[in-house]
């Protein structure tokens, strides 16, 4: 596709290309921390975006990646069931297991965000509020970014403090003017170079952020949603999620005066939800394993409770009754931890009501089996 701007948002749907696109002339970068390719659970392993490890449990990707072309949130171009990621650093070439795709649970983006990018038209909402979290099932077993950028880190990196980097699953340089599509691993393009420059259709320049590549590296198609950082100190910090950029075709084809850049959305504006979002999605998974912790009790105690009505009808009642109280004590003994533990460190009224009657439930089959 020739364009003089060009755009991952175009490039990056999985529904009209099977084949992923890393970042021209990087480093490969297999089994890398932070990087994670973006698949369709039900298709052969091939990234249509790149993500980040952001925190236990979560990726941080471009929203353009996951709703739909010319939709708006939250209608999702690879349903939940389906979309899934890698584990960090994965080589989508080779055989993976189950175990080395993780599906996506949950996804969240600003709810006013719409999927349409027609420059020709002057339509570019698209790129605005382009960021989106993907809630996991599990865990990866790669090390999560330690931190994201602050306001004033981003402030110093656009004024040409320090060097970025950028790990992408995008296209790679092939033999001839054209890239070539991804290998299955990840590549790294480093020394970025921060700029001031802003983007007209962004309403919040505070959100938007600029780069430069060096040398001959560039972003192609699949690089969407690749995470751009930075090495302070000891931690790698989380500058922005890449969206577009440019100037990469025009490189391959050696056009002179050419640099490539590219267009990124920084994150910090957006901590806030983010963290509201991540502790809700804890809340609610510990709620629903308090749940099933609660139905264990009840069901332990009225089980045990029910037991010691209840007469063997066997024909020997020599091992009959034994096995039938020990079986009332093991699960009056249940009810009776768990009914505790709620009323010890659960403060709500419906707590004390639950652990009181798992608690009560199993004092009661105790007391009925050492009466008999």
């Amino acid at each position: 596709m020739k364009m003089a701007r060009f755009s991952i948002i175009l490039l990056a749907s999985i529904l009209t290309s099977t084949n992923a696109h890393a970042i021209v002339n990087g480093v490969p970068s297999e089994g890398s921390n932070f990087v994670v390719a973006l698949v369709d659970n039900l298709q052969a392993p091939s990234a249509f975006c790149t993500g980040a490890y952001l925190a236990p449990k979560v990726v941080i990707t471009a929203a353009h990646c996951v709703i739909e072309q010319g939709q708006k949130a939250p209608s999702f171009r690879v349903p939940i069931g389906r979309l899934a990621v890698s584990e960090t650093g994965a080589n989508l070439k080779k055989t993976l297991s189950a175990n080395q795709l993780v599906l996506v649970s949950k996804v969240w983006t600003k709810d006013t965000y719409f999927n349409r990018y027609e420059p020709e038209n002057n339509f570019k909402e698209g790129e605005v509020d382009d960021v989106a979290i993907l809630f996991l099932e599990r865990e990866l077993r790669g090390k999560p970014i330690d931190r994201v950028a602050t306001k004033l880190e981003i402030e110093a990196f656009k004024s040409g403090v320090g060097d970025g980097f950028q790990l992408g699953y995008g296209c790679i340089k092939g033999d001839g003017i054209e890239p070539a599509p991804n290998d299955g691993i990840p590549y790294l393009a480093d020394g970025l170079k921060g700029t001031q420059k802003t983007e007209a259709h962004i309403p919040d320049t505070d959100k938007y952020l600029g780069f430069d590549y060096q040398s001959d590296t560039g972003n192609c198609p699949g690089d969407s949603g690749s995470p751009l950082l930075q090495k302070i100190g000891d931690e790698v910090v989380y500058l922005a999620t890449v969206y577009a950029g440019g100037g990469t075709l025009e490189k391959l084809r050696n056009i002179p005066n050419v640099k490539a850049f590219g267009n990124s959305t920084v994150t910090w504006p957006y901590l806030e939800d983010i963290n509201k979002q991540i502790s809700n999605w804890k809340m609610k998974s510990l709620a629903l394993l308090v749940t099933l912790i609660m139905i264990i009790m009840l069901a332990s105690g009225i089980i045990a409770l029910l037991l010691t009505f209840r007469k063997s009808r066997a024909i020997s009642n020599v091992t009959a009754k034994p096995m039938q109280r020990v079986l009332t004590l093991v699960l009056a003994g249940i009810s009776l931890f768990i009914g505790l533990q709620i009323l010890t460190q659960v403060n709500s009224i419906g707590g004390q009501i639950f652990g009181g009657i798992g608690v009560t439930t199993a004092l009661i089959a105790f007391y009925r089996v050492f009466k008999k």
